[in-house]
């Protein structure tokens, strides 16, 4: 199923770019980019009593692709990513060598949209990644592993507007999550999101958001349903937008025993830039405030919590970049138990927290250095979980556009 979805998304592209042709007039930007970095992380595996120092290596090449017309525009951004691993400590006993880890990543994203009426909009996106990285599972993952997996999403969508106020959009969205090591287990969800969008003016809206949503594990793991309603009301200022929503989650198991859950899901974020209409801004900050359950929840491990992240940065005299974040998250776990220090049996709740700072250089244009640092801690009440890492990275970006821009 991976490989045809891949496939049909092949032929969608270069569908739209024989329509983009045949309309005349297509802008074609493609932008070779090369990435080469160093890490070092002080527990690499995110281990509560075996720590182990790592360091890594990795080559990036990729290119971009981005065609358009008036009416259509396609996007192809792919990155293959050779990475190998030394130890920077000896090895305790039982830990095996980090070099056992190399291998070549992967990550592929696909963008396509095409308007053949005012009135109905088209779309298409495709992402695939082949990682050890756990954060790609699930935008509230939890998860410490290094398995290598890959993750392969396909959505495609139509949206209709009725008029200046009103619009509707069906999208279907399929994720397969496919584990190289047999004793990981590999799911695929079905989700399908439905918006009514009512505009107030030209810069404020309310969302009326549904999905549904069914994931299927193919071991031990029960497979679920879930149903989540949320309005969502959109403002945009001059250099600020602010996005205001909340909803209800519920999800119901298909394993006997498993009680269904539920829970309030909200969101509150603001995103500004200056200058505000620019691709690569001076400035920018970001802050939200959210909660939900986690969606990939190997082994009946959901939770849910808030979580607040801060992002910001700026741009000194046009060549040195400063960035900076930090988050807080609590992982209020519903039916995953452990025992604390003392020894008694208790759910399982997560405190994480993570820092970070990147200064980045343009020597020239179009290559960059950037030296990047930062320091994640877990702390559970139970044995077995709480971890601290820190990490600093080095990089050399470069990535020269050729083509022609749209007017």
């Amino acid at each position: 199923m991976g490989k045809i979805r891949r496939i049909l998304s092949l032929c969608a592209l270069v569908a739209f770019g024989f329509a983009a042709t045949a309309w005349g007039g297509p802008a074609l930007l493609i932008t070779p980019k090369l990435g080469i970095g160093y890490r070092y992380d002080s527990n690499f595996y995110n281990s509560e009593n075996n720590s182990a120092g790592v360091h890594s290596y990795l080559v990036e090449p990729g290119i971009s692709v981005l065609l358009s017309t008036p009416k259509s525009n396609v996007s192809l951004d792919y990155t293959a990513s050779p990475t190998f691993y030394d130890d920077a400590d000896d090895l305790q006993p039982g830990q095996v060598k980090a070099s056992e880890g190399d291998y070549v990543g992967h990550s592929l994203r696909l963008s396509a949209m095409t308007q053949p009426t005012d009135r109905i909009e088209l779309g298409l996106d495709e992402s695939y990644y082949l990682t050890r990285d756990p954060d790609k599972l699930d935008a509230y993952s939890n998860e410490t592993g290094r398995d290598k997996y890959f993750i392969n999403t396909f959505s495609p969508r139509v949206l209709y507007r009725f008029g200046e106020r009103f619009s509707a959009q069906a999208a279907y969205r399929n994720t397969l999550t496919d584990y190289d090591d047999s004793g990981s287990e590999d799911n695929q969800e079905n989700r399908g999101i439905f918006d009514v969008v009512y505009n107030l003016n030209s810069k404020a809206s309310f969302d009326v958001e549904y999905q549904v949503w069914n994931r299927d594990y193919n071991k031990y793991t029960s497979d679920y349903t879930s149903q989540q309603a949320k309005l969502i009301f959109r403002q945009q200022f001059h250099y600020f937008q602010v996005e205001a929503g909340a909803g209800y989650q519920n999800r119901e198991f298909d394993a006997v025993g498993l009680e269904d859950a539920d829970t309030l899901t909200y969101r509150f974020a603001v995103e500004g830039q200056n200058p505000p209409d620019d691709g690569d801004p001076r400035s920018y900050i970001r802050a939200a405030f959210s909660s939900n359950f986690n969606d990939a929840g190997s082994g009946d491990e959901y939770y849910k919590g808030p979580e607040i992240s801060l992002e910001g940065g700026h741009k000194f005299v046009e060549k040195i970049y400063l960035d900076l974040w930090a988050s807080y998250r609590l992982s209020d776990y519903e039916s995953t138990y452990g025992y604390n220090s003392a020894g008694v049996r208790e759910l399982r709740e997560d405190d994480t927290y993570d820092f970070g700072a990147r200064l980045g250089y343009r020597i020239i244009d179009p290559v960059v250095i950037s030296l990047e640092g930062g320091y994640k801690n877990r702390d559970s009440n139970v044995v077995g979980f709480s971890y601290d890492n820190t990490y600093v990275m080095a990089r050399i970006d470069t990535a020269l556009e050729f083509g022609r821009s749209g007017n």
